[in-house]
């Protein structure tokens, strides 16, 4: 069976590509085997330090090879993972952290030189009544003993599908909240249709904090055994996929889409392709909310069992449709041969749009 947590799927690639590298960045590099092994390192250290089973976590490192060994350590103890933007301003920083209810918080390493133990100053530590510690990443590579390596091993060994992997923002300010199994079967589903292959060099041009580079940079790579190359020049403006795939945080990445470098068929150029497997689609009428028929333009919502647990500060059915479906925020239309064609985007929340006008 495919791994569906993250200990699993860390443990699958050790066990097949234990020396392809895993991460490139700046002139560094790392194998899966190192990757492994360190990361476990470091989650043993958030255990000594009172990190524990669904603590929430923010990430303040940029991206790199140490970045991805904190959100693994983060992740493989069951603790729920809030990637932040490490150059937001004190005040978006403050929103982030209070709304995700965080409760501890890695910096970079003071050998980086991006961070250090002192920059934890900037968060207000008043209104955040729950963060408790902010950490530095090379400090917890130093505080753990075998009692914490233990405990480490047993979180790792009670980690399920079901459990809260990761938080991620929106650029609308949601936080969606996504579990270990359904964003793994999401990210399969998308790298059957864009890649990569194992092996490849897959290189990410958004950052990892946001959907597309951790999902589809960082889980991609990991699911497949393929080689991550950062782009230290990324700026969240570069997507790749076929014209008009749509990526949302509903469905942690493209909910459809068409393999790159396959031309669509006659007559289908500039439409979305077909909705990736596990991923269900319908179209409704903005107005009655009734279902429209193939062709007509309606307000797109997605089912399954790839989606979203939930939004942050909203009870389950503020987020989701009565029927338990999810809005995208994307206006558009379904052909007779199931190309979807999106030819709008709402702005501002969008999970829960549809039945609440």
């Amino acid at each position: 069976m495919p791994a569906e947590t993250i200990p699993a799927l860390l443990a699958e690639r050790v066990a097949h590509t234990p020396d392809l590298a895993a991460i490139a960045a700046s002139h560094c590099s790392v194998s899966y085997t190192e990757l492994d092994r360190r990361s476990a390192a470091r989650a043993a250290g958030l255990v000594a330090r009172g990190v524990g089973r669904t603590h929430r976590v923010g990430l303040l490192q940029q991206d790199g090879v140490d970045w991805a060994i904190s959100t693994l350590a983060v992740m493989r103890i069951g603790a729920v993972l809030v990637p932040l933007d490490s150059a937001l301003d004190p005040k978006a920083l403050q929103f982030r952290l209070a709304a995700a209810a965080v409760r501890h918080v890695i910096i970079a390493s003071a050998s980086d030189g991006i961070a250090d133990a002192g920059e934890g100053a900037t968060i207000e530590r008043a209104g955040l009544p729950t963060l408790r510690n902010i950490l530095a990443a090379d400090e917890l590579d130093e505080v753990a003993d075998n009692t914490a390596q233990a405990v480490a091993a047993a979180l790792e060994a009670r980690a399920a599908r079901a459990d809260d992997m990761v938080i991620l923002f929106g650029s609308d300010g949601a936080a969606a909240i996504h579990g270990h199994g359904a964003a793994i079967r999401a990210i399969r589903a998308a790298v059957s249709v864009y890649g990569p292959v194992p092996g490849a060099i897959h290189l990410v041009s958004e950052p990892l904090f946001k959907i597309g580079g951790f999902g589809g940079g960082l889980l991609a790579a990991l699911v497949v055994g393929a080689t991550l190359l950062i782009d230290a020049r990324a700026d969240g403006d570069q997507s790749g996929g076929s014209a008009g795939a749509s990526a949302t945080l509903e469905s942690f990445g493209p909910y459809c889409g068409h393999p790159p470098g396959h031309a669509l068929p006659a007559g289908k150029q500039g439409s979305a392709g077909h909705v990736l497997d596990g991923i269900k689609l319908r179209v409704r009428n903005p107005g009655s909310r009734e279902l429209v028929q193939a062709g007509e333009t309606g307000m797109i919502e997605i089912g399954g069992h790839n989606l979203l647990r939930g939004i942050v500060g909203l009870e389950r059915e503020q987020a989701f449709t009565a029927d338990g479906w999810a809005g995208t925020g994307d206006m558009g239309r379904v052909d007779a041969d199931g190309f979807v064609w999106i030819v709008a985007r709402e702005q501002g929340t969008r999970v829960g749009r549809s039945d609440r006008g």
